[in-house]
């Protein structure tokens, strides 16, 4: 009795074992139905030892007879080299790897996903999944990826994405048109492009600002470059830049969109108007100027030429007649009216320069002969001072405008002899660059706070204004040297004297005849 009761009780145990035997084999089915197509387990020289096939995939696998075979002796894609390979690489390293291979068949291109693993048993596993539609939306995702590539690289404007610690994520070709570069730059920052091209790291350190700016307020943050010219035939660039911050649902940000849009016209166009708005102040200035210095310089001949021809008038009623008396005050009158066609005349040539209306007309001269001429034309009828010229090389032709020169030889000198008691010296001396040309007088210096204003208009210096002159010389000469595209230095110490140079360069062209 106790045997029969035994053996119902294991018969009982053993409908129980297998019951759950075959709820397990069901789960796992269901497990490998809904995950794989195809495993295989493979034994020594990849020879498969068990199989499973998904129903649903039957249609790939259904004809093969896997078990007992090698795969190198199973058709493709179990038989490729790569799979082979993996599978050896797996059996010796036991890190589980993966490699994606499609299967064609009437034309049609199916896609499989290989997953090879080492098992508990030592044994290979080979889990093979049908991956078709997730390479279907791959192919989508990589199309809509380049159209907004497209589109972002035909953009008129820089375009960069940077991570949150100002790693640059992506840059389309408008902000770097060279791929290699553009591609060595993902993953750094402008400092190490700065260390690696040769821009200067105050970009880099500006960017920086004003991104991390950008981070701490969420807010978008804008702000201009420039950057020089690298020629001297090419112009200064300016950029204007923004960092907009992408924060996330939890207030973070998870990326910064920075745009570039080069703005060098705009920018022109702004200096341009800046600096008309500052040479109208200069003009209105000017014409301040001009009422207030030729009114003074005009009312003190005209007074001088008034009394001097009243006390004429005197003079002639008399009798006798005094020749000598009115001989000299005709030659005060002559005096002070060469002052007034001086000063119009000085007038006239700066309204001509600055319409761009002066007369020039570049020869092969001599400077040394010009020189020579001015001194003799207009200073030799002075028996008191000297003019002194020295020569510290032979002066050979060279081009210039000889009416131009010989105005700014006589101006300096004037001004020498004007504020100076003791003789005048001048040097030249030529090198294959050009002439230069020295005055220095030994006469009341200029102050130097008024050094760097003496070449604007009208003005003059704190120590002359006891002294003839309209301020309107030395600009001038400055104008009449800039046409020669030539230089004027000046060096002076109050009390002790001045030193004017003038440089011609030799590299002046003659006029065309």
């Amino acid at each position: 009795c106790s045997s029969i009761l035994q053996s119902h009780l294991n018969q009982n145990m053993l409908n129980k074992t297998r019951q759950e035997l075959e709820a397990s084999e069901g789960q796992i089915r269901a497990l490998l139905s809904s995950m794989e197509d195809l495993v295989l387990e493979l034994g020594e020289e990849e020879k498969v030892l068990h199989f499973w096939r998904n129903d649903e995939s039957a249609d790939f696998f259904i004809h093969l007879d896997f078990k007992g075979k090698k795969l190198e002796n199973l058709p493709f894609p179990f038989s490729s080299e790569r799979l082979i390979e993996l599978v050896k690489e797996v059996s010796k390293t036991g890190i589980s790897k993966y490699i994606e291979l499609p299967i064609t068949r009437e034309s049609k291109e199916t896609w499989f996903q290989f997953k090879v693993s080492r098992t508990l048993h030592q044994s290979i596993s080979i889990l093979v999944q049908n991956i078709s539609d997730r390479k279907q939306i791959e192919r989508e995702v990589e199309k809509l990826k380049d159209f907004y590539e497209f589109l972002l690289n035909n953009l008129p404007i820089d375009v960069v994405v940077f991570s949150k610690d100002h790693k640059y994520v992506y840059v389309n070709t408008k902000a770097i048109n060279d791929k290699e570069k553009r591609e060595w730059l993902i993953g750094k920052d402008d400092f190490d492009y700065a260390e690696k091209f040769g821009m200067p790291l105050k970009y880099a350190e500006e960017r920086r600002l004003h991104f991390q700016k950008a981070i701490e307020t969420r807010e978008i943050v804008e702000f201009e470059e420039e950057f020089p010219a690298k020629g001297a035939n090419e112009n200064g660039v300016w950029v204007l830049r923004f960092f907009t911050p992408m924060v996330n649902e939890l207030g973070e940000v998870d990326r910064v969109l920075g745009f570039g849009l080069e703005i060098t016209e705009r920018k022109t166009a702004e200096l341009d108007i800046l600096k008309n708005l500052d040479r109208q102040k200069q003009l209105n200035e000017l014409k301040n100027k001009f009422v207030s210095t030729i009114s003074h310089e005009f009312r003190t001949p005209l007074a001088t030429i008034r009394s001097s021809m009243d006390l004429m008038d005197l003079i002639i009623n008399r009798k006798p007649v005094q020749t000598q008396k009115i001989q000299d005050f005709i030659g005060v009158v002559n005096n002070e009216i060469a002052i007034l066609t001086n000063l119009l005349n000085d007038v006239l040539m700066l309204g001509r320069h600055e319409s761009r209306q002066t007369p020039f007309h570049p020869k092969l001269n001599n400077l040394h002969t010009t020189l020579r001429e001015v001194i003799h034309k207009n200073f030799s009828f002075n028996n008191k001072r000297q003019i002194e010229v020295n020569l510290f090389s032979e002066i050979a032709d060279t081009v210039f405008d000889e009416k131009l020169i010989g105005h700014i030889l006589n101006n300096l000198l004037s001004n020498a002899l004007k504020y100076s008691e003791k003789n005048i010296r001048v040097t030249l001396d030529q090198n294959t660059q050009g002439t230069r040309i020295s005055i220095i007088d030994q006469g009341i210096g200029i102050p130097e706070k008024d050094m760097e204003s003496l070449f604007n208009s009208f003005f003059r210096a704190s120590n002359s204004k006891d002294i003839q002159g309209t301020g309107l010389g030395l600009v001038i000469v400055k104008n009449f040297l800039d046409l020669h595209k030539g230089t004027i230095e000046l060096k002076s110490k109050l009390g002790k004297g001045s030193v004017f140079t003038i440089f011609l360069p030799s590299s002046l062209e003659p006029e065309n005849t």
